[in-house]
Formats: C-alpha cells, sequence, structure tokens
C-alpha cells in the first residue's frame, strides 16, 4: 500500500492528561473514602468530584495548546487529522461510514490511515490510498454533524481513480490539497 503515516507523538501535557484520564477514577474512589470518614458520604462524594474536575481542568489546558501545535507541525510535514467516508459505496457498509484518521497528500495521492484497530482498519487493509485526486471544493457537512467528525470540520470532496471520497478536517488542514498535489490534478480551492 504506503508507506506508515507517523504523526509527530503525544507531548508531556498529552501524556499526563491521558494518565489523569486512566487514574481519574481511583482518585476519585481514595479521595471520597477518605473524607467518608472524616466528614459524612455526601460531603466526601463531593470534595472527590471537584477534585477530580480541577485536576482534569488544570492538566487540560496545556494539553490542548499543546495539541494545537502539534496539528499545526503535522500539517507542515504535509499530515492531517481528518475522517473520510467513499459517500458512493452501498448505504450502510463500512466505506460509508466515517472514519477518523490521519491523511496525508504526496504527488496527487491522498493516504489514510486509520486511529483506532477496530473492524473498519482490518477489513479496509490498515491503509487507504487513493490515487490521482482532485479537489472538488470545500464546503459545510450537511445536516447533523456525526460524532467522528470535529467542530468546525468543514467537508472536502476529491474525485479520484476509486472514486469520490469526502474528507472532513479543519479548514486550514482542507487547504493542502491546493499546496501538496500535483497543480493539473487539484485546482485552486
Amino acid at each position: 500500500m504506503g508507506e506508515p503515516i507517523i504523526p509527530e507523538p503525544l507531548g508531556k501535557w498529552g501524556k499526563r492528561l491521558v494518565r489523569l484520564q486512566v487514574l481519574t477514577a481511583f482518585i476519585g474512589v481514595v479521595v471520597s473514602g477518605v473524607l467518608r470518614e472524616v466528614m459524612g458520604f455526601w460531603f466526601g462524594l463531593g470534595a472527590a468530584v471537584f477534585v477530580v474536575v480541577a485536576l482534569q481542568i488544570l492538566v487540560w489546558r496545556p494539553a490542548a495548546e499543546e495539541k494545537k501545535l502539534r496539528a499545526d507541525r503535522n500539517l507542515a510535514q504535509g499530515i492531517l487529522e481528518c475522517a473520510i467516508r467513499f459517500p458512493q459505496s452501498t448505504p450502510g457498509s463500512l466505506r460509508d461510514r466515517w472514519a477518523n484518521g490521519i491523511g496525508q497528500i504526496i504527488e496527487g495521492r491522498f493516504s489514510f490511515q486509520g486511529l483506532d484497530a477496530g473492524e473498519y482498519n482490518r477489513r479496509m487493509g490498515g491503509q487507504i490510498v487513493v490515487t490521482e485526486i482532485t479537489a472538488e471544493g470545500v464546503q459545510t457537512l450537511p445536516g447533523k454533524r456525526p460524532r467522528e467528525v470535529l467542530r468546525n470540520w468543514k467537508l472536502l470532496t476529491l474525485g479520484s481513480r476509486q472514486g469520490v471520497v469526502e474528507v472532513a478536517g479543519s479548514p486550514n488542514a482542507l487547504q493542502m490539497p491546493k499546496e501538496r498535489s500535483s497543480a493539473q490534478k487539484a485546482p485552486d480551492l
């Protein structure tokens, strides 16, 4: 198929957020148990919820800023966070559903690699390569936003040898076909 797409790894705050999310239940149970003995059940429960939420907020803010910087660095390397689907496939099939992942456009070829190791990636062979792409335009998502598509993402329709591919991504990321694909294959958006 193609070489694996390797995005920039999680930074310090991103790793801390993942660890904190794993430890959240444990922290809540310990704090609740300690304070329940001293001040009663409801106060212990309320304090545990407060401590867990406060820790999440304290770590989430720097992690969100770090994620934006990491996405910008990935975009500079030609790697974009996106979701794809093939709208001309059979309704309800795996190719008709949105799949989250990362994509890369190099010389008129769009490569997509799913982020999860679920059923979609096993059936699709891990990486999808779409060749001879032509960008048909950026637009807003019609109808209700699917959960795989993040808020503020736009829709880019790519024509290709394999058929029509819809790519959802941030507006900055969707400008990449104009810059990365060959001039005769991707018109200005």
